[in-house]
């Protein structure tokens, strides 16, 4: 899957409960079997002509109502950061995604190189921050700038965080300890993602 899709999908799709999840699960098995049956959807899905801004809000415009909020989202994303030949197949791998989850339980992510982990976190970080005030902004900024300096200057930590051989429990814990209730949910929640999906040093 696209790195930044699939950041910005692991956000939104692990704080779904299971009912939530079977719904999109459902509405994403169904818009890709419509995608691939009906030619004047896949035609403006992959048309290079339709700036992505533009195929994005067509595609909500066409959803709205008819799937889940949080398939709407999912899929007018997809439109927008993919490549327009490729989205036909970026909705076939979120169909995928979502239905792995179900049956597992759990989101896998394997390591990327440093720009694609960069994309990977993007797209995580704009799910996240479409549903922050304006108003905390600033302070998100502020908890990961503090953080990124607690790391550069923490011989230590930036061992620890940067060991692919520490088991991820125990990456995860010691951030967990240093910031919970230090920073705001959205930012802990970022830096979590750092480390579960992406690379230390990004």
């Amino acid at each position: 899957m696209q790195p930044k899709l699939e950041g910005f999908a692991a956000a939104l799709l692990g704080s779904l409960d299971s009912t939530v999840l079977a719904t999109v699960a459902r509405d994403f098995a169904a818009l890709e079997q419509t995608v691939l049956s009906n030619p004047d959807l896949h035609g403006m899905l992959t048309d290079t002509s339709i700036a992505p801004v533009a195929r994005g809000q067509v595609f909500h415009d066409l959803l709205e109502g008819k799937v889940h909020a949080v398939s709407v989202q999912l899929a007018v994303y997809a439109a927008r950061v993919v490549r327009a030949q490729d989205v036909p197949h970026a909705l076939a791998d979120l169909a995928s995604s979502i239905h792995l989850i179900q049956e597992t339980g759990t989101q896998e992510f394997v390591s990327l190189g440093l720009l694609a982990a960069r994309e990977r976190i993007s797209g995580y970080a704009d799910a996240l921050l479409d549903q922050v005030d304006t108003a905390n902004f600033t302070q998100v900024e502020e908890d990961l700038f503090r953080w990124a300096h607690i790391v550069r200057n923490n011989q230590e930590l930036r061992r620890l965080l940067s060991d692919r051989d520490a088991a991820l429990e125990q990456r995860l814990a010691i951030t967990q300890q240093l910031l919970e209730g230090k920073v705001l949910d959205v930012a802990l929640a970022l830096i979590r993602f750092v480390v579960v999906g992406g690379r230390p040093a990004t």
